[in-house]
């Protein structure tokens, strides 16, 4: 796992634990958005780079239907980091484009056998 994953998965469990004061539900909303953004940011990747035709059709329309339930979760929190205040969005944003970009073809290989 690339640095900047690690450290995004690291900061998504810190907001995570920080939102369960505000309420179980702000906690869940932020750890299930950051995981399915993931998901879906990796998924999407290794569809589109490694699947052949039929993956490659179903996996960006599953990468959207997460990618839309990630947003929607997103709205029940909000993340404050080093005095910067992100969104639900843009925290979920974040780690789909971390996923997407530093997504491995020997971990995506793997996964579509």
């Amino acid at each position: 796992m690339s640095l900047l994953l690690y450290l995004y998965v690291v900061m998504s469990l810190v907001v995570s634990v920080a939102a369960v004061f505000h309420g179980i539900g702000a906690g869940l909303c932020a750890i299930l958005t950051s995981t399915i953004a993931l998901i879906a940011g990796g998924g999407w990747k290794a569809m589109l780079f490694w699947g052949d035709m039929t993956q490659k059709i179903g996996g960006t329309l599953a990468a959207v239907l997460l990618a839309a339930f990630a947003y929607w979760l997103s709205r029940g929190f909000s993340a404050g980091l080093f005095s910067y205040r992100f969104t639900g969005a843009e925290w979920g944003a974040i780690g789909f484009v971390l996923a997407f970009l530093w997504v491995r073809g020997g971990i995506a290989r793997r996964v579509l056998r």
